[in-house]
């Protein structure tokens, strides 16, 4: 048991020399990477406990969630963002003055949490429906440290800053880093809430959108494959603006667009009716009462079953039927009116299509018979 004993002794002199003597491998390195890393990531720190003590405690956004609680639960952003916005601005006058990196930092960060906290004040004010738009003028995401392409990391950038402010860990304090950082993600989140309250808006405005969209597919003229790369073009040539740009076209052109309709021709001896095969040359159709009704005109060359050609204009005033007044000469020479109804026929396919046409068929049958 001795030998074995001594065996044992000499093994863990060994190992505690070992464990004493420096590594001279080359592996290792006297910079002091991990914590240069470490303070690189700024990494979002919400729902982390944040420190007992330390000057960078007041900006942890835990810390601003429990001491404007109430305001928050209030929704009353604009003073939780400027009271955060003091905050901060206090804490970042703590941890400065050691060095001209960091007070570039700083007067950006101020000047950029200033007018953001006047901007939010107004857009507050606004309807509901107009704060999404107000809150995208102010560039609500440049609080948010991100990584940029050369890997650096960056804060505040906007449409005034491009490029943002570099946050470089190697030339400021683990206290001004920090700051910064936590300041970033602090007022980010307080952003996010405010846009948060826009989705309800957003979705209403989405939803009116679609409605539009489908009335316009639904209720308007039909329109063939020539006409729909002429109205395409058009709007291309002529891009809409605004919130125009998701919403249908309040102008439709109509070119060289054939139909089939029937004719109440007016006789001697009372009204006629003859079948037509017509063109609408060229018109417009146009959209008001946000695409509830349209109202269109063009002019129309038709042909009767003897082949004259009538010529006049062709209304459209919604609905399933349009209605044109036509001027032909009959076999005699004598000049002669007639009304040509046109029936959309792809619209018949919906379920209560073909009542209503044929009651406005009806109606507009009926007033030209009775003069």
């Amino acid at each position: 048991m001795i030998p074995a004993a001594a065996v044992l002794l000499v093994l863990q002199q060994t190992l505690s020399l070992a464990a004493i003597a420096p590594d001279r491998s080359p592996r290792l390195t006297t910079t002091p990477t991990p914590i240069v890393a470490a303070l690189g990531r700024c990494a979002d720190p919400w729902g982390t406990r944040p420190p007992l003590t330390g000057t960078v405690r007041a900006v942890h956004p835990d810390r601003l969630r429990e001491r404007f609680g109430r305001s928050i639960a209030a929704r009353d952003w604009a003073t939780v963002f400027a009271g955060a916005s003091a905050v901060i601005d206090t804490t970042l006058d703590a941890v400065g003055g050691r060095g001209a990196a960091f007070d570039s930092v700083r007067r950006a960060f101020r000047a950029a949490a200033d007018s953001t906290a006047i901007g939010l004040a107004k857009a507050l004010q606004r309807p509901k429906s107009e704060l999404a738009a107000a809150l995208a003028e102010l560039d609500i995401n440049q609080f948010r440290p991100v990584t940029n392409l050369g890997g650096a990391i960056v804060i505040l950038q906007s449409n005034r800053l491009p490029l943002g402010i570099v946050l470089d860990s190697t030339r400021l304090t683990a206290d001004q880093f920090e700051a910064v950082c936590w300041s970033g993600w602090s007022l980010h989140r307080l952003l996010s809430n405010v846009n948060f309250e826009t989705i309800p808006g957003a979705l209403a405005r989405v939803e009116a959108q679609e409605r539009r969209w489908e009335r316009y597919r639904t209720q308007g003229p039909m329109q063939l494959p020539h006409e729909m790369t002429l109205n395409r073009l058009r709007r291309f040539v002529f891009p809409p603006h605004g919130a125009a740009r998701f919403n249908p076209p309040v102008f439709d052109l109509v070119a060289f667009h054939p139909f089939a309709g029937i004719e109440l021709v007016r006789t001697d001896n009372g009204v006629a009716r003859s079948e037509s095969i017509a063109a609408e040359l060229g018109g417009a159709t146009v959209w008001i009462n946000d695409w509830q009704q349209h109202i269109g005109a063009s002019w129309v060359l038709a042909y009767d079953p003897d082949g004259r050609i009538g010529r006049g204009p062709l209304v459209r005033l919604g609905g399933y039927v349009t209605a044109g007044v036509l001027a032909r000469k009959d076999a005699g020479g004598k000049s002669r009116k007639s009304l040509l109804i046109n029936i959309d026929a792809l619209r018949l396919l919906k379920p209560d299509a073909v009542p209503q046409s044929v009651r406005q068929a009806q109606s507009i049958a009926g007033e030209v018979i009775a003069r």
